[in-house]
């Protein structure tokens, strides 16, 4: 009996094992099924999960760094950033801002409610034939940039002045003036280089007439000399004859006349 009974327990314990062999094996193909293919990671690292988990871990700290590193990305103040940039409602509020500028700007300032955009312009428009008659009048009265117009002196007048142009009446004026300039202008140079000629001869003439006296000044010092060495000549032959010192100024005075050429 004992026996019989020994052996009921042993097999209860091996079913036992075998039904926690079972489960294990069923719990480990779980776990399997559930990780998937680790081939398929988009690590580096693809032969263990916590393996790859902590790769993504460590990419995640080293982002979160360089996040820090650059401080608050957003900055509503700057106007001109490569490393900052505005929020979201200040982007569209900025938007909001331009778009009605360009309204104003397109609209003439700042129309009602019901006419800010093109279509309610058009509605208006269609529904008022007075208003689109005054339109079409006051476009009448502005000048066109295409089209030839006839426009009354006035008109004429306040356009130029308008655009800041002068009148074909003043531009002839002008042309005028310029052209009676400019003959004189030619005439002054014709009569500059006259009296540049005059002159030249003048300067040339006065240059041969001062180079003549040099001569003659020259010619005349050369005399002065041959007559004063002639006289000191005379003034020692007569100094030894008489015995008695002859006085210069007499001397050269007496010997100048008795130098000179007598008349017949």
């Amino acid at each position: 009996m004992a026996i019989y009974t020994n052996l009921v327990n042993a097999l209860n314990l091996y079913q036992s094992m075998l039904d926690l062999a079972t489960a294990v094996a069923t719990d480990v193909n779980t776990l399997y099924s559930g990780q998937g293919t680790l081939s398929n990671l988009g690590t580096n690292t693809k032969t263990s999960l916590v393996a790859a988990i902590n790769e993504v871990v460590t990419r995640v700290n080293t982002l979160q760094s360089q996040v820090d590193a650059l401080g608050q990305p957003f900055d509503n103040n700057v106007s001109n950033s490569t490393t900052k940039g505005w929020t979201s409602s200040k982007i569209v509020s900025y938007l909001n801002s331009a778009i009605t500028t360009a309204k104003q700007d397109i609209l003439g300032g700042v129309p009602p409610t019901t006419l800010d955009t093109i279509k309610e312009l058009a509605d208006a428009l269609a529904n008022d034939e007075v208003l689109v008659n005054q339109v079409i009048a006051s476009l009448a009265t502005k000048v066109s940039f295409t089209d030839n117009q006839s426009l009354t002196e006035t008109q004429k007048t306040t356009a130029r002045t308008n655009i800041g142009a002068a009148s074909q009446s003043l531009l002839a004026t002008i042309s005028d003036q310029v052209s009676s300039n400019i003959s004189s202008i030619v005439s002054l140079s014709s009569s500059l280089t006259s009296n540049v000629s005059t002159l030249s001869n003048s300067v040339s003439s006065a240059l041969a007439s001062a180079t003549a006296a040099t001569t003659a000044i020259t010619s005349l010092s050369s005399g002065l000399n041959l007559s004063y060495a002639e006289m000191s000549t005379n003034i020692g032959i007569l100094s030894t004859i008489i015995g008695t010192p002859i006085n210069i100024k007499d001397a050269y005075l007496t010997a100048r006349g008795l130098l000179q050429p007598q008349t017949p």
